[in-house]
C-alpha cells in the first residue's frame, strides 16, 4: 500500500465551485478553481515529481485550514470543538483536491473510492494563528491489501487540531524542505501504515 501526504499553502483554501457557462452554452471553470487546482498540482510535483499515474482504487483524504477571523475570542479558539461551519461545503474542497490531481496522480478522479474531509480553523492548540493551507493524503489500495482497512482510515482523522502538521514550514510560514512525503516504497517522513501520518506529525507542545 502505497501513501502519499503533502501540504499546499495559499492565502485560504478555495473550494470547488459549479462551472460557468458561456454565452455559446458551452461550460467553462472558474477561474479561482483553476488557479487553486494549480497550487495543488505545483505543490504534488514538487514532492512527489516521480510518482506514476495511478489507476486502481485509491482512498483520498483533505483537510482545509482555514483563516480564523481575527475577532474571535482566545477562550473559543482554544475550544476544540470550535469547527468552521457554514459554507463552503466540506465536500466542495474534497472534489477540488481530486479534480487536481486528475491527469497527474489519478488517471480519472473517478478511481477514488472513498474519501474524507474536514474543515478546521488553522489555529495551533493555544488558539494561535497558523499558515492557512490543504493537508492532501492519497492511500493507493493495491492487490492484495485488506480493504477492510477502511476503519483505520477513518479513525485516524480524529478531532484533535493538534494534528495539525507542522514539520513541512518555518518559523516564517515557509517551506522547511520535504516534511511530508511518500510512504510505502523508501519515502521518509510518512509511517509505514499511511494514513497514521497526520497523527504522527502532531505540534510539540514541551
Amino acid at each position: 500500500m502505497k501513501s502519499y501526504t503533502f501540504e499546499v499553502f495559499t492565502q485560504t483554501p478555495t473550494a470547488w465551485h459549479r462551472p460557468g457557462k458561456g454565452e455559446d452554452g458551452q461550460r467553462y471553470k472558474i477561474s479561482q478553481d483553476v488557479d487553486e487546482q494549480a497550487r495543488i498540482k505545483m505543490a504534488w510535483l514538487e514532492t512527489f515529481r516521480f510518482a506514476p499515474l495511478y489507476t486502481q482504487p485509491c482512498r483520498l483524504a483533505v483537510t482545509v485550514f482555514l483563516k480564523c477571523p481575527k475577532a474571535t475570542p482566545k477562550y473559543k479558539r482554544k475550544d476544540p470543538y470550535f469547527l468552521p461551519m457554514g459554507d463552503p461545503d466540506w465536500d466542495n474542497y474534497t472534489k477540488q483536491a481530486a479534480d487536481a490531481l486528475e491527469g497527474l496522480a489519478l488517471a480519472n478522479d473517478n478511481v477514488v473510492v472513498t474519501g474524507l474531509g474536514r474543515k478546521r480553523w488553522a489555529l495551533d492548540a493555544e488558539g494561535n494563528d497558523t499558515p492557512p493551507r490543504w493537508v492532501i493524503t492519497l492511500e493507493v489500495i493495491e492487490e492484495g491489501d485488506d480493504v477492510r482497512e477502511e476503519g483505520r482510515f477513518a479513525a485516524t482523522w480524529g478531532w484533535d487540531r493538534a494534528d495539525q502538521p507542522q514539520r513541512a514550514w518555518g518559523e516564517d510560514g515557509g517551506r522547511r524542505g520535504s516534511g511530508l512525503s511518500e510512504s510505502g516504497d523508501g519515502g521518509e517522513g510518512v509511517p509505514e501504515d499511511g494514513f497514521a501520518a497526520l497523527p504522527a506529525l502532531q505540534l510539540d507542545e514541551s
